[in-house]
């Protein structure tokens, strides 16, 4: 079962928390989808995770 994270970032970068939500998503799957919405946020999707 795959995991859906809805991350959290400030347009630039990846919030440290969401960072802290993907590692433990790991945990319970290998397989962990990001969303990253919002306005001007081209920096933070290309950041991985």
């Amino acid at each position: 079962m795959a995991v859906l994270l809805i991350a959290e970032h400030n347009n630039k970068e990846l919030r440290p928390f969401t960072l802290n939500a993907a590692t433990a998503a790991s945990q319970i799957d290998g397989e962990v989808h990001a969303v990253i919405i919002g306005q001007n946020s081209e920096s933070a999707a290309k950041k991985t995770l």
